[in-house]
């Protein structure tokens, strides 16, 4: 086969709508952005929780501030543990089922 005939692979975007990341990373969106609206800008709680104020080094490129990006990799972090949760109970359900002879030594 030359390259001009070899099949062009398609993304199949169900395989990333269904992914944990992107679902804590959309929810974090929306809580920033919610929180974003809801505490107006430079009020205690705004700054402190978004660094959302005008005296900030970020005012001119927010909400791509350093708080809302480790608000981000915290959301990642949480689904890389809730997807290895997930893999875990599934290999203790494989386990549960007694497919494989197990050891007959004792400890």
């Amino acid at each position: 086969m030359t390259d001009a005939t070899l099949p062009v692979p398609r993304l199949d975007f169900r395989k990333f709508t269904n992914s944990p990341h992107l679902i804590a990373i959309g929810l974090t969106a929306l809580a920033i952005l919610v929180g974003s609206i809801a505490l107006p800008s430079g009020s205690a709680l705004a700054v402190f929780l978004f660094d959302h104020s005008h005296k900030s080094f970020f005012a001119p490129i927010y909400p791509f501030t350093i708080q809302n990006l480790m608000y981000v990799m915290l959301a990642i972090g949480f689904a890389e543990l809730w997807t290895r949760r997930s893999a875990t109970r599934r290999e203790q359900g494989y386990l549960a089922q007694k497919l494989l002879p197990e050891s007959l030594t004792q400890k």
